[in-house]
């Protein structure tokens, strides 16, 4: 019988393995569909671009509310597949399908991590043959969204906190671990596996993977 394979290999999503934010393509997505007004989709750029450079919290993060409230989780769903379909899909960089084949071919485990709400992540795993999603989870009562998260976004040390308490469960080890990231805010997590690997780094991360020597990689 062979060793068990004892590697995972994750990775973060937005400007990592997709061109663009999902979040950012849900809101477009959505305006045209009718489900976002266009006040919500110029709020959605300014506060985006704040939490790229740092100026949110996860608690600010955590305390807004978000333009899906009202909405059937079923109704969410579909939206989010479509969204994938015509808008996240042709994001992806080609590299990564024949990249995260070839690991799960390998026997290693793959997962995706990231801020983005997993409603959005999910049809991204399906296609890449990914099952494990570790991600900020929107709230539901009774399968309808109440516009808010659970709990604290997936977002730095709260980012760092989940994927370790993953690896637990799988009884791993934090060096075993891959982890692919294009963002300075997943610092905590890199310096906290075995395997860190920038991806399209921005310019803050690409200093410090230099600094580090963590491998940089580019995608596209």
């Amino acid at each position: 019988m062979s060793a068990r394979n004892t590697a995972i290999h994750i990775f973060d999503v937005d400007r990592t393995i997709t061109r663009h934010s999902t979040g950012r393509r849900f809101a477009e997505y959505g305006h045209t569909q009718g489900l976002f007004s266009l006040v919500d989709l110029l709020r959605f750029p300014m506060f985006y671009i704040r939490y790229r450079f740092g100026f949110v919290s996860p608690q600010q993060m955590a305390s807004q509310s978000l333009p899906v409230a009202g909405m059937s989780q079923a109704e969410l769903e579909k939206h989010a597949t479509a969204c994938f379909t015509s808008r996240i899909l042709p994001d992806l960089y080609e590299e990564v399908e024949p990249m995260v084949a070839d690991l799960r071919q390998s026997g290693a485990s793959v997962a995706l991590a990231t801020t983005t709400l997993a409603l959005l992540v999910r049809p991204l795993a399906r296609h890449l043959g990914i099952d494990t999603v570790i991600s900020t989870e929107l709230e539901f009562v009774a399968g309808v969204a109440t516009g808010r998260i659970v709990g604290l976004p997936c977002f730095r040390e709260e980012k760092k906190r989940r994927v370790l308490s993953h690896l637990g469960s799988l009884e791993l080890q934090p060096q075993d671990a891959w982890f692919y990231t294009d963002s300075h805010s997943d610092i905590p997590l890199l310096r906290a596996v075995g395997h860190p690997v920038a991806v399209n780094p921005e310019r803050r991360l690409a200093r410090t993977a230099r600094k580090e020597g963590w491998p940089i990689r580019y995608f596209g």
